[in-house]
This record gives structure tokens, sequence and C-alpha cells, in this order.
């Protein structure tokens, strides 16, 4: 049916549009495709901050840097606060609510629970992922493929505020380095914490090789990750111009903020209410500056070059406790040191090796001693100290002959 020009702007709008679409509303023509909405029919909103500036409801957020650097403490840090609704920094103050976190990395029971007893936490208001339950049948809680089961047990919380995954990179079925791959699995994680309403925040590491970098572009894997991410934050150590360091807490990248300005932080070891040594957070003052200028030092051996600058480096390196070998290998030759100096340095620490997961997941971490004895060769035990080269030649992650 075609209606003369002039008897259309006879009658009103909403009786137009059923005219032009034959009687029928866009959606009664389009039912199943690609739905349209009118920036006219949506009602703008502002960013649900929690920490305005630095964490919003709704968004995924990337916590990154090299190890040592403290970026779980830091991420504790943040939840402590949230649950006890407490004050962030800066001083502004957040109302109570509850934390979930999951960890493939830290125990929660000896590790992540007496750091946020160290820094006030709730810990009624902090769940841990701890498996789950197939029809009776328990395993392990795997983030790549149980997203859909761990909204459904989300939404059964009903002032949840952070959602911690470390590392996010488990939550990558395909490609970890491939774009396409990235954005993928990444989308139901975006679209559950926008539909109920709470921050995740992902814990990375910086990527091999990239010192002097875009921050942004340091984070290991694809570089969907950052440009995913809504903010990318960074904890870092900067030497001063006196040769000493400093450790910041940056904004790298923000979409929906400023992204310049840092907070200086320090690690300290304490003691929890039941005597349980761990570690954490103590900040310190505002810094003004951007991402780039601000850690323009990061990253460079604070002392001097060699072995004892290696040694005071590994120090800091395993300061908050066990590293992968790995990792270790990476920063180290980040940070400018080679490999042989490595070697030598640890020839000067009484460090701890120990074997963690089973078979091919295996891997195998080095941490600062405290007082245990060592386990001569041929023991069965798998801890075990650094002076042990036979047996890391033969089962640690390091190039063969360079151990």
């Amino acid at each position: 049916m075609k209606v003369p020009k002039e008897k259309i702007e006879m009658i009103d709008e909403e009786q137009a549009k059923k005219i032009r679409f034959n009687d029928k509303t866009p959606k009664e023509i389009n039912p199943y495709g690609v739905q349209l909405v009118m920036a006219s029919d949506l009602k703008p909103q502002p960013v649900n901050w929690i920490w305005k500036g630095w964490l919003a409801a709704g968004k995924l957020h990337l916590i990154g840097g090299i190890a040592g650097t403290g970026k779980t403490s830091i991420a504790l840090a943040l939840a402590s606060v949230i649950t006890r609704g407490g004050f962030f920094p800066d001083g502004s103050l957040t109302p109570p609510g509850d934390v979930v976190i999951w960890t493939g990395e830290d125990d929660p029971a000896d590790t992540l629970t007496p750091r946020l007893m160290a820094m006030g936490a709730d810990l009624e208001k902090v769940h841990f992922v701890s498996g789950f339950n197939n029809s009776g049948k328990e395993r392990t809680f795997n983030p790549a493929t149980d997203l859909d089961e761990l909204k459904v047990t989300l939404e059964k919380l009903t002032n949840l505020r952070l959602l911690i995954l470390d590392p996010i990179v488990a939550v990558i079925t395909k490609d970890g380095n491939k774009n396409s791959d990235v954005r993928q699995d990444l989308a139901p994680l975006v679209e559950m914490a926008n539909k109920l309403d709470f921050a995740v925040l992902g814990v990375t590491h910086f990527s091999k090789n990239t010192a002097g970098m875009e921050p942004i572009e340091r984070i290991t894997g694809s570089l969907a990750f950052g440009a995913v991410a809504r903010l990318v934050l960074v904890a870092s150590k900067v030497r001063q111009p006196d040769g000493s360091e400093m450790r910041v807490f940056l904004r790298a990248k923000s979409n929906i903020g400023a992204d310049n300005g840092a907070f200086e932080y320090s690690l300290e070891v304490c003691l929890t209410d039941n005597q349980i040594e761990t570690t954490k957070i103590l900040w310190g003052q505002y810094i003004e500056g951007s991402a780039n200028d601000l850690l323009k030092d990061a990253d460079s051996p604070s002392h001097s070059e060699g072995v004892n600058g290696c040694v005071s480096y590994l120090e800091n390196l395993l300061s908050e406790g066990a590293v992968p070998v790995a990792e270790i290998i990476t920063t180290c030759t980040n940070a400018g040191f080679s490999e042989s100096t490595v070697k030598r340095s640890k020839k000067k620490m009484n460090l701890l090796v120990q074997k963690k997961g089973f078979d091919k997941g295996s891997y195998w971490t080095w941490e600062l001693s405290k007082g245990i004895n060592f386990h001569p060769r041929g023991s069965t035990n798998n801890v075990t100290l650094f002076a042990n080269d036979d047996l890391l030649r033969r089962q640690s992650p390091w190039v063969e002959g360079e151990i």
C-alpha cells in the first residue's frame, strides 16, 4: 500500500512508521536477525566506578608486570578494601561487597588467605573457586570451559563486586597469541561482568624481551588482551636517579577515564594474628606522570651489574614466595642479566627448589629458603636446595646445559 506523502504528514509519526513498513514494526520485519536500537531509545548512564578511575563494575581489567612486583598482592589488597568497605589508596571510600577468586598458581590456604588476613579483608566475603561438581563427581574447575556454570553460581551472590582470575590466560581455549581467538574467548567473560555488574581483574605477565616498549604492548600473548580490557594496570619496580628502587602501581591504558598517575607501594613481610608469616601491600603517595615516563627505567637491574647485582635482583624477585623457574629466567634476561650470570648468582644463594604438579603439567619453582635442610641427591622428596645441579639439568624447563 502506497500512501501519498501529503497524507503521511497529516498522521502521527507512529502510524507513519507502520505505513512505511507496510504496517509492520521493524522487529516484525526481522524478528530473528540483526536488531537495531536507536540512540534516542537508550538512557545514558555513567560508569559505575568501584574505585573511580581504577576499577569499574561491568568491565574487564588487567594487571600486568614482571615476576616479583606483587601483582597478585595488589589484587588481594583491592579485594580486601572491597570486602570490608574500606578506603582505597586515594582515600576514597567504597561500600562493602563480595569478591570471588580463582587461582591456578597460588594455594588459597597457605598463601592467599594469610595475605588477605594481613590486609584486613572480611574473609566471609571472600569466595575461592575450589572445584566443579558434575552430578556428584568433583573435578578441577577449568575457566576455559566452565564460565557458563560459574555464571550460574555468581548469580546467587547478591552483592558481588569483583572477580579475580589468576592468570587470565587460563580463560583462553585456543591460541592465546591469536587476536580472533582471544577476543572470542574473552567475550563471554565480558558479557557476564556487564550483566551481573561486577568488575573482572585478570592477572597476567609481561612478555620476554619487551623492556622499553609501550606498556600495553608488553602484556603476554595476543594484543587482544590489552585491547578488550577497558583498563590495563601495571605493577612495576622503577630505578630512581640515586640508584634506589621504587615500586609503582599505574594505569597503562584506560578507555573510560584518565590513564596517567600512579601510586607508590611496598611489600612488607608481616605476621597474621595466628602467627603465619606472609606479605602485605603498603600504599605510598600519588605520583604524577604518564605510564611511559614512569616506566622508562623499569625492569632494569637496580644494583651493580654482575653476580652481586643479580643476587639482589633475585632476592627482590622472590620476596613474595615461590616463582616458576621459566618465569624467573624470562624476567632476569628481560632485566639484562645473562643466564650464565644467573647460574653463578644462584651458587651464592640458599634457594629452595620445589616441583609442583604432575606429569606433563609439572613445573619447578624457586623460593628463598627459610632454614630448610638440604635433601641429598637420590632423595625421593621433591624438595631440594638449589645446589643440586644434576637434578635441575634433568627436570628444569631451562635450556639443557644452562643450569
